[in-house]
């Protein structure tokens, strides 16, 4: 049997190890794609470092699922979430080489700051919503060990009122045709 205190460390020793290969990896490619690029034409190597940075932080952002606390997943998700999106906007800011003309390079910009404005919004519903889950966590512990209430403890239940009008003979007996038949 292993003990929590173990299960724990184990936990931790994991979360780190799979953010460091993560980062190991990241690394790599990004430099690989770099140099894959010739020295004039760097430019689409950045921007595909850009794009696959936004996507290894969707990716720790996902691995943050397998951890119990994610504060690895999640600063790794961050990182990567600024670097791929200051990689993208310098790049198609600066224009280097000047493989875009101006109206190319506006549109880029204008997709990119469209991208992040949307992740944004999407960061911002994902935290007000986990925001919601503490309290009403706590209102369901609340209600869990609270006493059950019985059925004569209900207000009805000590003063049952009659119907205001009482049903007319035909509602009674539904299966009578109605009328003068």
């Amino acid at each position: 049997m292993v003990s929590p205190q173990t299960a724990a460390r184990v936990g931790g020793i994991a979360a780190a190890l799979i953010t460091g290969i993560l980062l190991l990896a990241a690394a790599i490619l990004f430099v690989g794609l770099y140099l894959l690029f010739p020295t004039p034409a760097h430019a689409p190597g950045l921007i595909a470092i850009g794009i696959l940075g936004v996507a290894f932080a969707l990716i720790s952002y996902l691995l943050e699922s397998v951890s119990r606390t994610p504060s690895y997943q999640r600063a790794t998700a961050w990182g990567f979430y600024a670097f791929g999106f200051a990689v993208l906007f310098l790049s198609f800011g600066i224009n280097p080489g000047a493989y875009l003309d101006l109206t190319a390079q506006i549109v880029a910009l204008v997709v990119t700051l469209l991208f992040l404005a949307g992740s944004v919004a999407g960061i911002a519903w994902r935290y007000r919503s986990r925001a919601e889950v503490v309290p009403r966590e706590a209102a369901r512990e609340a209600w869990r060990k609270s006493e059950p209430m019985s059925a004569f403890e209900y207000p009805t239940a000590r003063n049952p009122s009659p119907p205001a009008t009482a049903p007319s003979p035909a509602d009674a007996n539904p299966s009578r045709p109605r009328g003068g038949a």
